[in-house]
């Protein structure tokens, strides 16, 4: 009641309890049953600090659906380098990271993302896998298997599962940091006026809210 009502007046709700008592399921139904019951044209973000954590916000996901028969879109996405086809890129950081995969599209030389189009529209590769995960709620393991087994780019393919997404299991730094939150935002078409943002174990967020700070002061 007290997440539902802070969801409706627009506000922030700070919420301190023991584990295990169902934090998730109780911060995750009354915002679905928000987004999906008054027909909001809203996005609600799940943010975790680690990966392990998605999948719990998944299996919970699951059980709401198998229990109350509802439809609707979930993407997870973890960074974009642990998304990677390629072999090896998880030994580069993540600034080499960046610009290895900007010069492999520049290149053109990436086929898993030259794959996604094919004269400038989905190709058909594409087309199918995203019917194959539409309306279905997958462990992003899964999407990143999928896509790569069929030469497709797991993050290109999470952007347009994410166009129709009500739900976005994410890492923190995907809203937090504001160059990657504007370059995602734009490839999912989402909106943060638009967004209900849970920041899940949020103790964390401090730690990792520095650990964006520069080093440098002019």
């Amino acid at each position: 009641d007290e997440i539902l009502n802070a969801i409706k007046s627009n506000k922030h709700i700070l919420i301190h309890a023991p584990t295990g008592i169902g934090k998730t399921a109780s911060a995750i139904a009354p915002a679905l049953s928000y987004v999906l019951q008054e027909e909001k044209d809203l996005t609600i973000f799940f943010l975790t600090p680690k990966h392990t954590q998605h999948k719990i916000a998944v299996e919970t996901l699951k059980l709401i659906k198998e229990k109350y028969k509802c439809s609707f879109n979930v993407v997870s996405f973890i960074g974009k380098k642990w998304m990677c086809a390629h072999s090896g890129v998880r030994d580069l950081s993540s600034s080499e990271f960046s610009e290895y995969c900007k010069d492999q599209i520049k290149r053109k030389t990436c086929d898993y993302f030259t794959n996604i189009k094919e004269s400038g529209k989905l190709s058909l590769k594409t087309k199918t896998i995203l019917e194959e995960f539409n309306n279905k709620i997958v462990n992003i393991e899964e999407v990143i298997n999928e896509s790569s087994k069929r030469m497709l780019c797991p993050y290109e393919v999470s952007c347009l599962l994410g166009k129709e997404a009500n739900v976005v299991i994410a890492d923190y730094n995907h809203i937090i940091s504001p160059n990657v939150r504007d370059v995602l935002f734009k490839k999912i078409n989402k909106s943060l006026d638009k967004a209900i943002i849970i920041f899940d174990e949020a103790h964390n967020l401090p730690e990792r809210i520095r650990s964006l700070l520069t080093v440098n002061l002019s």
